[in-house]
């Protein structure tokens, strides 16, 4: 697993961003464009079907904007651990219920839909694979990932908005700052 981490996470998530704004695959072969982030993606530590809702239609939409932006870092004070530990725990616990009351409110219940039945099926999948495979390999392949990847995800986000004012960002409308990539 630690080999798998330094090797492939920054890889993977770099491959993943990339192929939720451009499409690999072409029309004939379109079904190929959600095997990064449906079926590769619970064995970096990522549920499946959860990405695309939240980085591109919700993150690139708001543009870190509250209240908008679940994954905003507009409310926390930056160079605060306590508060990077309250994102942290807020994103890893509050996504399964946000992202999709988030979808429902923007207008997209199909995806709000898809990303409840994915998280079912994640957690389902992991709950027989625990009870019925091998809980051991079940945890080190599908548990032990999971906050290990939402930590460098949100750390990561943390990171690039470290330096944004909230005051000037709360101008900008977030409907223009969608960096055309949606």
């Amino acid at each position: 697993m630690c080999a798998q981490y330094a090797l492939f996470l920054q890889r993977y998530i770099l491959c993943l961003h990339y192929s939720e704004h451009r499409r690999i695959f072409k029309k004939r072969f379109s079904f190929l464009n959600g095997y990064l982030q449906n079926v590769v993606a619970p064995f970096m530590g990522m549920p499946s079907g959860m990405y695309h809702l939240h980085h591109v239609v919700m993150h690139h939409k708001e543009n870190n904007i509250m209240p908008w932006d679940l994954s905003s870092t507009e409310p926390y004070q930056r160079d605060s651990v306590l508060h990077w530990l309250h994102y942290f725990f807020r994103f890893v616990i509050g996504a399964w219920v946000e992202l999709p009351y988030y979808a429902v409110k923007r207008g997209k219940p199909g995806l709000a839909a898809f990303a409840v039945g994915c998280t079912v099926f994640y957690f389902g999948s992991v709950s027989l694979l625990r009870a019925f495979v091998s809980p051991s390999a079940t945890f080190w392949v599908f548990m032990v990932p999971m906050p290990i990847t939402s930590m460098a995800l949100m750390f990561g986000n943390w990171s690039q908005h470290v330096y944004v004012d909230p005051k000037v960002a709360e101008r900008r409308s977030s409907d223009s700052c969608n960096y055309g990539l949606t």
